[in-house]
């Protein structure tokens, strides 16, 4: 990883004091976005399969995190390979049986 990477890293994980709650606003915004997104796709495909649109856009979005942490500490064979067993896992539980 990179001097910005880690930069990056050190301070969404532990930001300074007087950053703390703009960093903890953006972080909630973009999340918002993102399942919105998730949302949007679920509700223009009409997926009657899947379980709640909420739970689906939660799961996506815990998987999301641990993929960058994973993209960011582990070589690129090491993340693709986790991301696609995490998936394939995903994809499976957000099913209706």
């Amino acid at each position: 990883m990179n001097d910005k990477g880690l930069f990056l890293k050190r301070y969404g994980i532990y930001p300074p004091e007087i950053f703390k709650e703009l960093i903890a606003v953006k972080n909630k915004k973009v999340e918002d976005e993102i399942k919105e997104l998730v949302f949007s796709i679920l509700k223009g495909n009409k997926e009657e399969n899947l379980i709640d649109s909420d739970m689906v856009a939660t799961s996506f979005m815990t998987i999301l995190d641990g993929m960058l942490f994973h993209m960011m500490n582990y070589s690129y064979e090491e993340y693709e390979s986790k991301l696609n067993i995490s998936w394939s896992v995903f994809w499976r539980g957000i099913q209706k049986l």
